[in-house]
């Protein structure tokens, strides 16, 4: 059970992570947002804080925000609807049928710095132009509240510098939640030092060496470095005879050729180096991700190595089971990893993607037709369905084998 609320927690914070990166930077940059998600399907839990909608969703497997003016279906003109009225201010639209011709207006455009809406009667084709109440909105057939809002608070109104930073927002939040736990995990386990000392013997079988002797030198050879001390000796054809420091005194010991296998470095708590070897752990692990997507792409990586969500969530489970809490959280970073490489990927539908539209949209100098925009963020959505429904057959496939 607890294995299980693990992954659970892992998923859930991973999700939250994300979509908190991109909700912060969204509201610094004025962006309204509808809706702060984490998971998908039906809401479990919902409050309203601000003016933002925070659920918590029974599938604790994907999240979004829903920032005003990203989705079409949120833009009000072009609609049409019924009006009702207070202090002669409009006050609510009411999404609706065109077949009632009598009372239905289309609302052509939205003038929000002087708060009017601009109406044609569909019945007589009439035109006229009504202000807006402050908490004006419209009322849509599912019965979702749609606020009219001022241009500037939409995303598609940011400059393209401010709408990348909110899109890069969310994989930044997981790296440097990765970059976080492996700080917590190398302050908490020390850093290796380099040095040739005896940090610890994992055997009792030994009666020459103690911690914290220093190794001068191995079969007469000059020992520099850890390193070097591990390869002299495990290369060593004999029975090593090392030349030791002990409390400011030389020995010479004889020691037992496959002992190397049970010692370990002294390791260091030093503030910057534990930061160092941080980022350098965490920077190797991101070169392995990306060259497994490389190797992917370019085929030397088969698909039926890539795996579900099911397949995930299964791994997940295995290692939160079998493993210690310091191997777990290292899963953790790892994950976390993970989803902020493949999200910065430039394929349509993922963060990557939209970021190279708009960067297209700046060195053009203009927007991308929203249509033309659809359809590419339609097939790319096409491609992660497909690509998801494989990688569930891979699963499938490997759990009934196994």
């Amino acid at each position: 059970m607890l294995s299980i609320l693990a992954v659970i927690l892992l998923f859930t914070t991973m999700v939250a992570i994300h979509e908190g990166g991109h909700l912060i930077m969204a509201k610094r940059a004025g962006v309204f947002c509808y809706e702060f998600s984490i998971g998908m399907g039906p809401k479990v839990i919902s409050f309203t804080i601000g003016e933002t909608l925070y659920s918590l969703r029974l599938f604790p497997i994907g999240g979004y925000v829903k920032m005003a003016g990203v989705e079409e279906k949120l833009r009000l003109e072009g609609r049409v609807v019924s009006i009702r009225f207070q202090n002669q201010k409009i006050i609510e639209l009411y999404e609706k049928n065109t077949s009632d011709a009598s009372s239905s207006f289309l609302v052509e455009s939205i003038d929000h710095s002087q708060a009017l809406i601009h109406l044609k009667k569909v019945s007589d084709q009439t035109k006229c132009a009504v202000h807006y109440g402050e908490d004006a909105c419209i009322i849509a057939n599912d019965g979702q509240r749609i606020p009219i809002l001022p241009y500037q608070r939409m995303y598609q109104s940011k400059k393209p510098h401010k709408r990348i930073a909110i899109l890069l927002a969310g994989p930044l939040a997981n790296i440097i939640l990765a970059v976080f736990i492996t700080l917590g995990i190398t302050a908490y386990s020390g850093v290796p030092n380099n040095e040739p000392i005896i940090g610890s013997l994992l055997t009792e079988n030994n009666h020459a060496l103690e911690s914290s002797d220093k190794i001068l030198s191995l079969n007469g050879q000059a020992v520099e470095s850890w390193n070097d001390l591990i390869k002299k000796w495990s290369d060593s054809p004999t029975t090593p005879v090392m030349e030791i420091l002990r409390d400011d005194e030389n020995k010479k010991v004889l020691v037992s050729a496959d002992l190397y296998r049970f010692v370990q470095p002294e390791v260091t708590h030093n503030p910057l180096r534990i930061i160092a070897v941080s980022l350098e752990r965490t920077y190797h692990q991101s070169t392995i991700l990306v060259n497994g997507l490389k190797q992917l792409f370019i085929g030397e990586l088969s698909l039926h190595n890539v795996s579900g969500p099911a397949g995930v969530m299964k791994l997940s489970y295995d290692v939160a089971s079998q493993s210690d809490i310091i191997t777990f959280f290292m899963w953790v970073s790892i994950m976390n990893l993970n989803v902020a490489i493949f999200n910065l990927l430039p394929l349509p539908a993922l963060d990557g993607g939209r970021i190279f539209l708009i960067l297209v949209e700046w060195l053009r100098g203009r927007p991308i037709a929203s249509k033309k925009e659809i359809w590419v963020h339609f097939i790319g959505f096409v491609f992660m369905i497909t690509l998801t429904i494989l990688a569930t057959w891979n699963d499938i496939i490997k759990f009934i084998s196994s």
